[in-house]
């Protein structure tokens, strides 16, 4: 009866370790760094937009370049995109762009 006395507590007290040291570890964060950028410029920019279009998924975003003409459009997936710079409903110009993984992808200008 001694034996299986002994035995329970060393069992429980190995486990509530384990509990213990389990509960205080940090959580591992799982890091997901799987977009990139694309930044460009555009010469006069009053009253320009700029949209981008994943080729493959159709993603669109549109962005309005600030006052200088530079633009930062951020977290875009992956892939092949098609950048449009708009003035009204017309297409001024048009251009592809690579997205790749934690980089900014630069459009000609």
């Amino acid at each position: 009866m001694l034996r299986k006395t002994v035995l329970a507590h060393a069992l429980s007290f190995a486990f509530g370790a384990a509990a213990l040291t389990i509960g205080a570890m940090q959580p591992a964060m799982a890091q997901s760094n799987t977009t990139g950028n694309i930044v460009g410029r555009v010469e006069a920019p009053a009253g320009a937009s700029v949209v981008l279009r994943n080729v493959d998924t159709g993603l669109k975003r549109t962005v309005t370049p600030e006052a200088d003409g530079r633009y930062l459009v951020t977290a875009l997936p992956v892939g092949r995109y098609k950048v449009e710079l708009m003035r009204g409903n017309s297409v001024v110009d048009s251009t592809e762009v690579e997205v790749i993984i934690a980089r900014a992808s630069t459009r000609p200008s």
